[in-house]
């Protein structure tokens, strides 16, 4: 349910900042189980890799690739048996399915050898320009080095045994704090070079111009006639005649002269389907043919080039013939760029949980948590009523971690991307900034402040794809600027 500020292809779009760091408090997970083995005193003290001014010990390499390897784990778990992944066998023992030429141990370096290249790239530019990390970032770090203090504390060990434990022998609490200083540094540089980064309305209008097939939406309707099936008795002229038939029915819906000629004799044809026991008033060609929002790159190819033609006007029909024998109708209505604007909101999420005892009594906390919500609401109100007030409230109270940092925050979300309750609220018409109502999900209640509205969702993107643009020509200046040396030697005792 997250959505990142930035929608980039970076690594360093926060959500992914938040979930690589948090995923390094939380490992001890089954994929932790050989690190200590392969590791001794030299990852400490030799390098994996150089940039610029930034040596890199197998050390921190070793925590980057298993930072990683566990936020891999921990989003895709239950995908696992389709990416052929087997938590019991080492890394190394396994062929990747990502990369059918790699094991996923070598998936894995090779990732975080292009991570830690663009972070102390990062690193060195934001050291030359005398770049000071963000207050924010400089707390993370000591809220993040408190939860792994408290971790340790609950394992009745030291920190560093902790830290050693799941990183093995040279890791300490303080290479932990210099470790997530580099991210944590190289991200807020990279944040502040894309905030940097504004285009005028001409130079977004210019950019969506030259690349209107990536933004631009199709709707248009599909009916698929299909010849009857004869049977396998059926004879070459009988499966002809029915082909025949089929396309005169195809091109009988074609010829329609409006849009409501259209699905009317798609519902005809539909309704000489139904057996006799279906009810004919069920029948909605409109839901059946409705094809709204297509992005371009989805389109099946036996028809793209019909309903993209620059030529192509609203009632515009055609049919076509597929390599199976069968006939679609086509009806275009247009051809447009998304035009509402994104949101952006707050909330404190209070889960519900429902739990089944062992006599097979079902039990809920439903009442509770709404009863705590409308609780907190009513603070709220009864308060400042503000953007700030509310953010206030959320550390302490919510149940969404990779949120509850600031201050449940979401922003430029776009439509179907929140849960379809919360959607409905942000579009719903009449929203206004300072809107404030507890919205029920499958998740539980959900405390929604709104804090306005956004950018138009084309022009969003369209900046956003520019913005990448031009920070990866950055980075290839930096690149450029840095020299990068690997050394196989720390690599090797590395996983």
């Amino acid at each position: 349910m997250v959505t990142n500020k930035k929608s980039t292809d970076s690594i360093w779009s926060p959500a992914v900042k938040i979930t690589v760091i948090v995923a390094a408090i939380v490992l001890a997970l089954a994929i932790a189980l050989a690190v200590v083995a392969k590791m001794g005193v030299f990852m400490n003290n030799t390098l994996a890799m150089k940039v610029g001014d930034s040596e890199v010990t197998a050390l921190e390499f070793n925590y980057n690739y298993y930072t990683a390897i566990n936020a891999f784990y921990m989003q895709y778990y239950s995908y696992f048996s389709f990416y052929g992944w087997d938590t019991s066998k080492p890394l190394t023992a396994q062929t990747c399915r990502l990369d059918s030429t790699k094991t996923w141990h070598e998936y894995f370096v090779d990732n975080t050898k292009s991570e830690l290249e663009e972070v102390f790239l990062l690193v060195n530019a934001a050291s030359a320009q005398n770049f000071q990390m963000t207050e924010d970032s400089a707390q993370q770090i000591e809220d993040y080095i408190k939860e792994a203090e408290e971790a340790a504390a609950q394992e009745k060990v030291s920190p560093d045994k902790y830290l050693r434990d799941i990183y093995g022998k040279g890791m300490t609490l303080e290479k932990y704090r210099e470790f997530l200083n580099h991210r944590l540094l190289a991200s807020d540089f990279y944040e502040a070079y894309i905030d940097g980064l504004t285009y005028t309305d001409d130079e977004l209008q210019k950019y969506y111009e030259e690349n209107k097939t990536t933004y631009d939406l199709v709707n248009y309707r599909y009916y698929e006639v299909t010849p009857e099936n004869l049977g396998s008795d059926a004879t070459d002229a009988d499966k002809e005649a029915a082909k025949v038939a089929a396309k005169e029915l195809a091109d009988k819906i074609a010829a329609a002269d409006t849009e409501e000629a259209f699905l009317e004799l798609v519902k005809e044809d539909l309704i000489s389907k139904l057996k006799e026991d279906e009810d004919k008033d069920e029948v909605d060609p409109d839901e059946e043919t409705l094809q709204e929002g297509q992005e371009q790159s989805s389109l099946d190819k036996e028809y793209s080039e019909w309903l993209l033609n620059e030529d192509r006007k609203a009632g515009d029909t055609t049919v076509v013939e597929t390599e199976d024998g069968e006939f679609i109708v086509l009806y275009f209505l247009s051809v447009e760029r998304e035009t509402y604007q994104v949101s952006n909101m707050r909330h404190i999420l209070l889960k519900v949980t429902e739990e089944v005892d062992d006599d097979g009594t079902e039990t809920s906390d439903d009442e509770e948590q709404k009863k705590a919500a409308e609780n907190l609401l009513k603070e709220w109100e009864d308060g400042e009523k503000s953007e700030d007030s509310f953010a206030a409230l959320v550390p302490d109270n919510t149940d969404d971690t990779a949120s509850a940092s600031n201050g449940g925050l979401y922003e430029d979300i776009t439509k179907n991307y929140m849960v379809e309750e919360i959607d409905a609220w942000l579009w719903e018409e009449g929203r206004k900034a300072g809107d404030c109502e507890i919205v029920k999900t499958d998740y539980g209640y959900h405390i929604v402040y709104f804090v306005g509205y956004g950018d138009e969702k084309w022009s969003h993107d369209v900046t956003n794809a520019m913005q990448e643009r031009d920070y990866k020509a950055q980075l290839e200046q930096y690149k450029a600027t840095y020299s990068v040396e690997y050394f196989d030697r720390g690599i090797s005792l590395v996983g």
